[in-house]
This record gives structure tokens, C-alpha cells and sequence, in this order.
């Protein structure tokens, strides 16, 4: 009797061991799982925010490049005085960029004998070349400082049209030149001006004129058989 009451007891306690196993088991089980949700839930979280970071990056990026175009783009087509810059080979200067207008040609000018030069109708002298803006016109030596208007004097080469450069010698080997920080679009505005407001220069050849341009340049130049104009240096008048 005491021996069926000693295993009934047995199974009892083992009963009641393995219920509390299998409910433990169950709460660890449900922990774990819980742990595992919080765990995605946060990495989950943690990519969005890095995804969300890199497209707001990338969007202020793309707004800030946009700005900045829009600028530069705005620099571009309202500076009225873009440079065109030389450059230095040796004791000449020419040019390095291209001109970015040619300006309003409405007069019966000569500006492409005024900007680039040429030789004279024998072929023998090379005129004009008041400018380096087309790279056909380079520089031996300046003379002296430039005027406060930017007019300098320069003893310069011209190149013909069979490539070769030869010095221009008339008065006396000095050319004076527009100044350096005027596109070709600015010469010919400057040269215009001058032209709708030109006298007659007297005392001199009557078939010269002179005039000053709107920003106070004194430009001179002939009439026939070609209209031509140089500047004048301020300490020449």
C-alpha cells in the first residue's frame, strides 16, 4: 500500500516538474520571439532613417547644384565687362579665349582691321591690330604703364596671312591698344559711341575723326578709303 502511494506520489511530482518545463519553455519561447521583433523592428528603423538621410542628402545636393548654375549662368550673361585673358609666351602675349559677342557691326567700320589687323593694299606694311582679342595680334613689348581708362602702347606683331608675323612700324613702332579687359562686343560699342558723337580733327589730315566713347575712351581714326579707329593714350591727346 505505501508502495503504491510512493509511486503514485513519484508521478505526481514528475508530472507537475514537466508541466513547469513546458510552461517555462513556453515564456522563454515567447521572449525570444519578442526580442527577435524588436530587434528587426529597430534595424528596420535604423534603414529607413539611413535611406531617408541619403535621399535628403542628395536632394539638398541637387538643389544647391541647381542654384549654383542658375548663378553662374546669370554671372555669365549679365557681366558687362568679361575679360578676355592673355597669355604669356616668351616676351609676346596671346590670346587665350575666344570672344563671346561681336557686337553690333552697324556702321561702316572697319572692325575687323580695328581688332585683328591686316597688311596694307601693297601688301608690304601690316595695319590696325588694336587688340589681342583674336589671337592674330601679339606683343614684343609694352610700353609703359597703362592710362587710368585701361589704354596701353605696345610694340606688337601682326600675323599675315601666310601665317608668318611681322612688326608694325608705323608711328614710330608704338600701336596703342584697347584695353585688355574688353570683349570684342565692348570694343565695338565703345568705338560705336564714339563714332555717333566724332568731329572733325582739326589742324590735322581732314580726312580724320575723333570722338569719345561713352566710357570717356578718346578714339581717333581715318575716313577713307576705310573707316578706322584706335584709341588714344591719355598722355597723347
Amino acid at each position: 500500500m505505501n508502495i503504491k502511494k510512493s509511486i503514485k506520489k513519484i508521478i505526481e511530482i514528475f508530472l507537475i516538474v514537466t508541466l513547469c518545463v513546458i510552461v517555462t519553455k513556453f515564456f522563454i519561447g515567447k521572449e525570444q520571439e519578442k526580442n527577435r521583433k524588436n530587434v528587426t523592428a529597430s534595424f528596420s528603423q535604423k534603414n529607413d532613417k539611413e535611406k531617408h538621410s541619403s535621399e535628403d542628402y542628395k536632394e539638398i545636393r541637387k538643389r544647391e547644384n541647381k542654384k549654383n548654375r542658375k548663378k553662374n549662368k546669370k554671372e555669365i550673361e549679365y557681366s558687362p565687362d568679361t575679360s578676355i585673358s592673355g597669355r604669356n609666351i616668351g616676351n609676346s602675349t596671346e590670346v587665350g579665349e575666344q570672344s563671346i559677342s561681336s557686337g553690333n557691326k552697324k556702321y561702316k567700320i572697319d572692325y575687323d582691321h580695328i581688332i585683328g589687323g591686316d597688311i596694307n593694299s601693297s601688301g608690304e606694311k601690316v595695319t590696325g591690330g588694336h587688340t589681342l582679342l583674336r589671337g592674330d595680334v601679339r606683343i614684343i613689348k609694352k610700353i609703359g604703364n597703362p592710362a587710368s581708362n585701361g589704354v596701353y602702347k605696345a610694340s606688337v606683331e601682326i600675323r599675315r596671312p601666310d601665317g608668318k608675323w611681322q612688326k608694325k612700324t608705323s608711328n614710330g613702332g608704338v600701336n596703342t591698344m584697347f584695353p585688355e579687359n574688353w570683349d570684342e562686343k565692348r570694343v565695338i560699342d565703345e568705338i560705336n559711341s564714339a563714332w555717333e558723337n566724332k568731329k572733325e580733327l582739326r589742324g590735322r589730315d581732314s580726312n580724320m575723326w575723333q570722338g569719345i566713347s561713352k566710357s570717356g575712351v578718346l578714339i581717333r581714326g581715318y575716313k577713307k578709303p576705310r573707316i578706322t579707329a584706335y584709341p588714344i593714350y591719355e598722355g597723347d591727346r
